[in-house]
């Protein structure tokens, strides 16, 4: 909603790209999120997702995750990234839930 063409151009034309980069539009809804150091790995985020089950939620895109780097790019081993996941709660709210 914020990155406009100019804005993209001027972000490309300072990385250097390995591959090509993809933009969605994505509505934020309930999420679960967890944050790790370093590369975020599917090991991890399949940990993620299983947590999200054994709570009794139900995954929206069990193919889908997001991440946050909140330290920054590039990205290294010390620097936290948060990772998000998009769940349907039904209903559920574990103690220590935030709502956004």
């Amino acid at each position: 909603m914020f990155i406009n063409e100019t804005i993209y151009n001027q972000a490309v034309n300072q990385a250097s790209l390995s591959e090509l980069v993809n933009f969605e539009q994505l509505s934020e809804g309930t999420e679960m999120q967890t944050s790790f150091s370093g590369a975020v790995t599917a090991t991890q985020v399949a940990g993620l997702q299983e947590e999200a089950k054994e709570v009794g939620y139900q995954l929206v895109d069990s193919g889908s995750h997001r991440e946050v780097y909140l330290d920054g790019l590039p990205l290294t081993d010390d620097k936290q990234v948060l990772v998000r996941i998009p769940i349907d709660a039904t209903g559920k709210r574990p103690p220590l839930a935030a709502v956004n």
